[in-house]
């Protein structure tokens, strides 16, 4: 049986876990070749810290790409420009020879100017281009963030944990965090306040392109005046080299697909994360179970097998479940109880039963974690009082964790050596009752991520770690 070509266009952890999936079903059956436009691999979800820090951006940037190559895959360093479905070709940029595939996997991720590296750069004009941002954000008096959502309000959290003399404003259409319960939203919204960050509400379209001059944006009837200004919202999938084939796209730019993650209009084309998929939201905790998914039916469509309808992953998270003020002593975060991991809400009923203490039921989590995971991280319990919040220190960088979960697809060993929670109580005169203790919400998190790759080393839990000694408040 003569070998399949698979060829996925990508170069994040959709695209590297779904080759290693595919490779390790298809055997020798199949080669695996993925397009990656930058020669160079960035933690972007960490772009909000260094666009305030840029001392830190090296720690989530790695210029040895090779490092995270899927092993047994061909890796192909250039854009995607097209694709042809008669000859069954995906065209590339900088005249280089068109790339053949009998199956296409499109796992490209959305566009968000700034915060992702624009495609085809080189990893010198992306640093230059993050000093850049991080100088405009020095000097402005005063900053505008376009959007309501996560983004958005993680960077406006970390402007006002570095420069507390600034002024920071938040427009979006409807307010922040539109998805969430209104009792949350007011809780965040609270807290906002008290950081002094504005939010400005009206119906407009914001600007989708960044200004790091001074400039104006008109809301209804107001004129803001900005030194710098940042759309902090996804900008719809990177599908712009699908648009010249018929009926692949939807409206809205995204792959239209049946229940195997399967383009309707092109049976050969599969898409992890850019599809019309009915899913909640985009997150790693969804992104794991799509390319599974889309690397089983790959092999089986090219076996003449039936495909396997996808299944939801983690279908009981319907929001992410952190939103996050920024980072470091200033920082702030919430975490959405209802959409907690099973383990760990388990860990937080213990915890709020004890009052704001580690219950020995919360232990016997804990143990039993230890059990099923040898590195779970071990939390000393402590009698708390009421109206306490705890610190979260997170010791060493983080880079050496991402890296060695990039590289063997899971993060256990390196969570293991690189990083250390451990928990500090700090009592507070003012603030909400805490009912949930991050020391066993973190071990946790780690005995969840185990059970899966990567996909569990979601940012709203690598975020908090990403600094040497960062402290985060959190509150439930």
């Amino acid at each position: 049986m003569p070998t399949k070509r698979v060829v996925i266009v990508g170069g994040g952890v959709s695209a590297k876990h779904c080759a290693e999936v595919v490779l390790k079903q298809g055997k020798d059956k199949v080669d695996v070749t993925v397009i990656q436009a930058n020669r160079f691999v960035e933690w972007s979800l960490a772009s909000a810290t260094a666009f305030v820090d840029p001392s830190c951006h090296p720690r989530f940037l790695s210029t040895d790409c090779t490092k995270f190559e899927a092993k047994g895959a061909t890796y192909t360093y250039a854009t995607a420009e097209g694709v042809d479905m008669e000859n069954k070709q995906v065209r590339l940029s900088s005249g280089a020879a068109p790339e053949t595939f009998d199956a296409l996997v499109v796992a490209t991720g959305f566009a968000l100017p700034l915060f992702y590296p624009r495609l085809g750069v080189s990893v010198h004009e992306r640093i230059a281009e993050v000093k850049l941002v991080a100088n405009a954000i020095s000097k402005a008096a005063c900053v505008v963030i376009g959007g309501g959502g996560l983004i958005a309000l993680e960077l406006a959290g970390d402007i006002r944990a570095h420069y507390a003399d600034k002024t920071i404003i938040l427009i979006c259409r409807s307010g922040i965090l539109t998805q969430w319960p209104d009792d949350f939203r007011q809780k965040v919204h609270d807290r906002m306040t008290k950081m002094s960050i504005q939010v400005v509400t009206a119906a407009f379209d914001a600007p989708k392109q960044p200004a790091l001059e001074p400039g104006t944006i008109t809301v209804g009837d107001k004129q803001i005046n900005y030194d710098a200004y940042f759309p902090a919202f996804a900008q719809g999938p990177n599908t712009q080299f699908l648009q010249d084939v018929p009926g692949l796209l939807d409206s809205k730019g995204q792959i239209d697909v049946n229940e195997f993650l399967q383009s309707k209009a092109c049976p050969e084309v599969f898409a992890v994360g850019v599809s019309n998929a009915p899913e909640p939201f985009v997150g790693m905790a969804k992104l794991d179970a799509q390319w599974t998914s889309v690397a089983g039916n790959v092999v089986a469509m090219l076996a003449n097998q039936p495909l396997k309808q996808h299944k939801e992953g983690a279908s009981f998270m319907k929001l992410p479940p952190v939103v996050l003020l920024g980072h470091g002593p200033k920082g702030y975060g919430f975490l959405d109880f209802a959409n907690l991991p099973p383990p760990l809400k388990a860990a937080a009923v213990a915890d709020g039963v004890a009052g704001l203490a580690v219950h020995p039921a919360g232990l016997v989590v804990l143990v039993v974690a230890a059990v099923l995971v040898p590195w779970a991280i071990a939390v000393a319990p402590q009698r708390a009082r009421a109206r306490q919040r705890y610190l979260v220190r997170c010791y060493k960088s983080s880079q050496a964790f991402i890296s060695a979960a990039w590289a063997d697809g899971r993060g256990t060993a390196a969570a293991d050596h690189e990083l250390r929670i451990c928990v500090q109580r700090r009592r507070q005169n003012s603030g909400n009752d805490v009912d949930l203790c991050f020391g066993v919400a973190a071990a946790s998190v780690a005995a969840w991520a185990s059970f899966s790759t990567l996909a569990w080393v979601h940012e709203a839990w690598i975020l908090p770690a990403c600094l040497d000694k960062a402290h985060c408040h959190t509150e439930h």
